[in-house]
Protein backbone atom coordinates (compact mmCIF):
# COMPACT_ATOMS: atom_id res chain seq x y z
CA UNK A 1 0.00 0.00 0.00
CA UNK A 2 2.83 2.26 0.87
CA UNK A 3 4.24 1.90 -2.93
CA UNK A 4 1.03 2.79 -4.17
CA UNK A 5 1.06 5.89 -2.55
CA UNK A 6 4.00 7.14 -3.82
CA UNK A 7 3.34 6.10 -7.45
CA UNK A 8 0.24 7.90 -7.21
CA UNK A 9 1.47 11.19 -6.36
CA UNK A 10 4.76 10.92 -9.10
CA UNK A 11 2.32 9.38 -12.00
CA UNK A 12 -0.02 12.64 -11.56
CA UNK A 13 3.44 15.51 -11.16
CA UNK A 14 4.37 13.42 -14.51
CA UNK A 15 1.21 14.01 -15.91
CA UNK A 16 0.79 17.66 -15.20
CA UNK A 17 4.50 18.38 -16.35
CA UNK A 18 3.04 16.81 -19.94
CA UNK A 19 0.20 18.38 -20.09
CA UNK A 20 1.23 21.79 -19.22
CA UNK A 21 4.35 21.76 -21.53
CA UNK A 22 2.15 20.70 -24.83
CA UNK A 23 -0.83 23.54 -23.68
CA UNK A 24 2.10 26.41 -24.36
CA UNK A 25 3.50 25.36 -27.60
CA UNK A 26 7.07 24.26 -28.23
CA UNK A 27 10.08 26.49 -28.20
CA UNK A 28 10.69 25.57 -31.60
CA UNK A 29 7.37 26.84 -32.60
CA UNK A 30 7.51 29.97 -30.44
CA UNK A 31 11.55 30.75 -32.11
CA UNK A 32 9.96 30.59 -35.54
CA UNK A 33 6.56 32.47 -34.78
CA UNK A 34 9.21 35.49 -33.90
CA UNK A 35 11.26 34.92 -36.88
CA UNK A 36 8.27 35.21 -38.88
CA UNK A 37 7.61 37.93 -37.45
CA UNK A 38 10.75 39.58 -37.93
CA UNK A 39 11.33 38.92 -41.35
CA UNK A 40 7.82 38.60 -42.87
CA UNK A 41 8.15 35.19 -43.94
CA UNK A 42 6.18 31.87 -43.32
CA UNK A 43 9.06 29.73 -43.22
CA UNK A 44 12.43 28.39 -45.16
CA UNK A 45 10.70 28.43 -48.50
CA UNK A 46 8.80 31.37 -48.41
CA UNK A 47 11.87 33.13 -47.39
CA UNK A 48 13.67 31.78 -50.40
CA UNK A 49 11.23 32.95 -52.77
CA UNK A 50 11.06 36.45 -51.69
CA UNK A 51 15.00 36.28 -51.65
CA UNK A 52 15.35 36.96 -48.27
CA UNK A 53 18.54 34.88 -47.70
CA UNK A 54 18.97 36.00 -44.01
CA UNK A 55 15.54 35.54 -42.75
CA UNK A 56 15.56 32.00 -44.49
CA UNK A 57 18.63 31.36 -42.53
CA UNK A 58 17.06 32.37 -39.53
CA UNK A 59 14.41 29.74 -39.93
CA UNK A 60 17.01 26.80 -40.86
CA UNK A 61 18.37 28.10 -37.63
CA UNK A 62 15.34 27.37 -35.66
CA UNK A 63 14.19 24.32 -37.10
CA UNK A 64 14.10 20.70 -34.82
CA UNK A 65 17.24 19.08 -35.31
CA UNK A 66 16.10 15.48 -34.32
CA UNK A 67 15.62 13.95 -37.58
CA UNK A 68 18.18 16.35 -39.60
CA UNK A 69 15.76 19.00 -40.30
CA UNK A 70 18.09 21.71 -40.19
CA UNK A 71 20.74 20.50 -42.37
CA UNK A 72 18.43 20.09 -44.95
CA UNK A 73 17.02 23.57 -44.24
CA UNK A 74 20.43 24.87 -44.43
CA UNK A 75 21.44 23.12 -47.12
CA UNK A 76 18.27 24.22 -49.35
CA UNK A 77 19.03 28.05 -48.12
CA UNK A 78 23.05 27.41 -49.15
CA UNK A 79 22.03 25.84 -52.78
CA UNK A 80 19.18 29.01 -53.45
CA UNK A 81 21.05 31.51 -52.57
CA UNK A 82 24.45 30.02 -54.59
CA UNK A 83 21.94 29.97 -57.62
CA UNK A 84 20.77 33.16 -57.33
CA UNK A 85 24.07 35.03 -57.27
CA UNK A 86 25.08 32.43 -60.22
CA UNK A 87 22.34 33.87 -62.22
CA UNK A 88 23.20 37.40 -60.84
CA UNK A 89 26.65 36.98 -62.28
CA UNK A 90 28.23 37.34 -59.06
CA UNK A 91 30.24 34.05 -59.27
CA UNK A 92 32.64 34.51 -56.39
CA UNK A 93 29.92 35.61 -54.24
CA UNK A 94 27.92 32.53 -54.65
CA UNK A 95 31.51 30.42 -54.38
CA UNK A 96 31.63 32.08 -50.76
CA UNK A 97 28.51 31.42 -49.71
CA UNK A 98 28.74 27.86 -50.53
CA UNK A 99 32.42 28.33 -48.54
CA UNK A 100 30.67 29.94 -45.40
CA UNK A 101 27.53 27.05 -45.20
CA UNK A 102 30.69 23.97 -45.47
CA UNK A 103 30.71 23.67 -41.36
CA UNK A 104 27.00 22.85 -41.62
CA UNK A 105 27.43 20.61 -44.61
CA UNK A 106 30.07 18.64 -43.31
CA UNK A 107 28.62 17.61 -40.19
CA UNK A 108 26.91 14.82 -41.65
CA UNK A 109 28.41 11.32 -41.90
CA UNK A 110 29.49 12.21 -46.14
CA UNK A 111 29.06 15.60 -45.48
CA UNK A 112 32.51 16.20 -46.91
CA UNK A 113 31.40 14.39 -50.41
CA UNK A 114 27.95 15.84 -50.52
CA UNK A 115 30.30 19.30 -49.87
CA UNK A 116 32.53 18.82 -53.01
CA UNK A 117 29.80 18.12 -55.26
CA UNK A 118 27.73 20.78 -54.35
CA UNK A 119 31.11 22.88 -54.93
CA UNK A 120 31.92 21.26 -58.51
CA UNK A 121 28.04 21.97 -59.66
CA UNK A 122 28.30 25.28 -58.80
CA UNK A 123 31.73 25.53 -60.48
CA UNK A 124 30.29 23.45 -63.42
CA UNK A 125 27.55 26.25 -63.37
CA UNK A 126 29.43 29.06 -63.52
CA UNK A 127 31.12 27.20 -66.54
CA UNK A 128 28.13 26.47 -68.41
CA UNK A 129 27.42 30.59 -68.08
CA UNK A 130 30.62 31.59 -69.18
CA UNK A 131 30.19 28.98 -71.94
CA UNK A 132 26.90 30.79 -72.70
CA UNK A 133 29.21 33.97 -73.11
CA UNK A 134 32.18 32.46 -75.44
CA UNK A 135 34.02 33.59 -71.95
CA UNK A 136 36.24 30.02 -72.94
CA UNK A 137 39.37 31.47 -70.73
CA UNK A 138 37.27 33.02 -67.79
CA UNK A 139 35.63 29.43 -67.87
CA UNK A 140 39.15 27.56 -68.00
CA UNK A 141 40.28 29.44 -64.73
CA UNK A 142 36.93 28.86 -62.68
CA UNK A 143 37.59 24.90 -63.91
CA UNK A 144 40.71 25.12 -62.26
CA UNK A 145 39.21 25.91 -59.16
CA UNK A 146 38.06 22.22 -59.15
CA UNK A 147 39.59 19.93 -56.51
CA UNK A 148 41.65 16.60 -57.71
CA UNK A 149 38.25 14.39 -57.24
CA UNK A 150 35.46 12.73 -59.34
CA UNK A 151 32.49 13.98 -59.87
CA UNK A 152 31.16 12.14 -57.10
CA UNK A 153 32.94 13.97 -54.72
CA UNK A 154 35.08 11.09 -53.79
CA UNK A 155 39.25 11.55 -53.64
CA UNK A 156 41.74 8.83 -55.48
CA UNK A 157 42.03 7.06 -52.14
CA UNK A 158 38.45 7.03 -51.57
CA UNK A 159 37.59 5.84 -54.74
CA UNK A 160 39.12 2.43 -56.16
CA UNK A 161 37.42 2.56 -59.40
CA UNK A 162 39.01 6.51 -59.51
CA UNK A 163 39.57 7.59 -63.15
CA UNK A 164 41.18 10.80 -63.93
CA UNK A 165 38.21 11.21 -67.07
CA UNK A 166 35.71 11.20 -63.99
CA UNK A 167 37.91 13.78 -62.35
CA UNK A 168 36.18 17.31 -61.64
CA UNK A 169 38.77 19.48 -63.41
CA UNK A 170 39.42 17.11 -65.96
CA UNK A 171 35.33 16.78 -66.87
CA UNK A 172 35.28 20.52 -67.16
CA UNK A 173 38.17 21.16 -69.46
CA UNK A 174 36.84 18.78 -71.41
CA UNK A 175 33.58 20.37 -71.83
CA UNK A 176 35.25 23.58 -72.39
CA UNK A 177 37.25 22.49 -75.27
CA UNK A 178 34.54 20.62 -77.02
CA UNK A 179 32.43 23.84 -76.50
CA UNK A 180 35.20 26.07 -77.76
CA UNK A 181 35.94 23.75 -81.04
CA UNK A 182 32.57 23.22 -81.57
CA UNK A 183 31.70 26.90 -81.97
CA UNK A 184 34.90 28.34 -83.79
Amino acid sequence: MKMKRKIIPITLMLLLVIFVSSCGGSDVDKKKEEVAEKYDCENVDDCITKFNFEAARAFAGVEDDLMGDKQKAFKKVISAETNYWIDEGEYDRALSILAEGKVGIEDTPLGETEFNVMRFKLISSVVDKLLDQASYKEAKKWALKCDDLTVDGWSKSQDRNYDEKTNMKNTLLKKIKETEELMN
